[in-house]
């Protein structure tokens, strides 16, 4: 092979991936929620489809009475990020906006936890079977039978989650890297262990015939070398934040008032989660708001 050619070769093997993320950023892909909404992103966005209806079953009885009809999770790995679109009935009737503010602050952080980023399966798992095993010694201390059930104390473990190398699973970790499981035969309880985040005020944007209310959560905790080689991170994420945006919307006017010409009105959720360096994730964010459309 001349030297030339050799050169051409070479060049083309580094370039080839430079070429293909320019490729990737300058198309795009569009996402739908059952027909019911839709979102355009560039093409490096992918949907994950081994998410569990949320909130996921071992979470039920402690997570927030949210539901869900419809929800769709996207996956960016190369920034890392993690953006998730979720409808839903509209629990704000005969509310109104600062109301809703005062809702959603008061549980933001928890809310996050149960709702959109829960503890790896495997967690869980964990924390019930060493639940379980604590009543198995209950009733060897107290004998069997009804006696047992009525000694039961209450239970109270902490346990310390392990994460795959994934955006989801990252973003789970920024929030609460262990949980607390409590209660007793009858009830148990999963609590987050929450990281300190800063809750900046709630914002209210009118975009193309839609209202959002958006609310934040921006880690107090800047990443370290650890972990960033934990999760394989690129380099220059060291020192960044993890920054958590809840965007609740519906056409405009929002309904908190019951209106006859709109039944069966739904409020939409866009949650996402990006790592940041400096103040520009909320503009990020409101920019992927303007290509969100509902079908109603």
């Amino acid at each position: 092979m001349t030297r030339p050619m050799m050169a051409l070769v070479v060049l083309a093997l580094f370039s080839t991936p430079k070429a293909t993320n320019a490729r990737q950023e300058g198309a795009k892909r569009t996402f739908s929620v059952a027909d019911r909404a839709q979102i355009t992103l560039t093409a490096n966005w992918s949907q994950r489809f081994d998410i569990d209806p949320l909130p996921v079953p071992l979470l039920l009885s402690s997570s927030p009475q949210f539901g869900f009809t419809d929800f769709v999770a996207l996956e960016n790995r190369g920034r890392p990020a993690i953006l998730e679109i979720g409808a839903s009935g509209n629990p704000f009737i005969g509310k109104n906006s600062v109301q809703l503010d005062t809702l959603i602050h008061e549980s933001l952080l928890s809310s996050l936890f149960y709702l959109f980023f829960p503890p790896p399966r495997g967690c869980l798992a964990i924390a019930q079977s060493a639940f379980d095993e604590e009543l198995g010694k209950q009733d060897d201390q107290a004998g069997t039978g009804n006696e047992s059930h009525a000694l039961s104390q209450p239970i109270h473990l902490i346990q310390e989650c392990t994460f795959n190398v994934t955006p989801l699973d990252f973003y789970a970790s920024q929030l609460s890297p262990t949980i607390i499981l409590h209660g007793t035969r009858s009830h148990r309880h999963i609590d987050p262990s929450l990281h300190t985040f800063y809750l900046p005020p709630m914002e209210q944007v009118e975009i193309a015939g839609k209202t959002f209310f958006i609310f934040e959560a921006r880690a107090n905790h800047a990443l370290q070398l650890r972990e960033i080689q934990d999760f394989g991170l690129a380099d220059d994420r060291q020192g960044a934040r993890a920054h958590f945006f809840w965007a609740i919307g519906s056409t405009t006017p929002f309904p908190f008032l019951h209106d006859p010409q709109r039944k069966d009105l739904q409020i939409f959720h866009v949650v996402y989660a990006t790592v940041a360096l400096d103040g520009g994730a909320r503009e990020e964010f409101r920019s992927i708001l303007t290509t969100v459309q509902f079908g109603q």
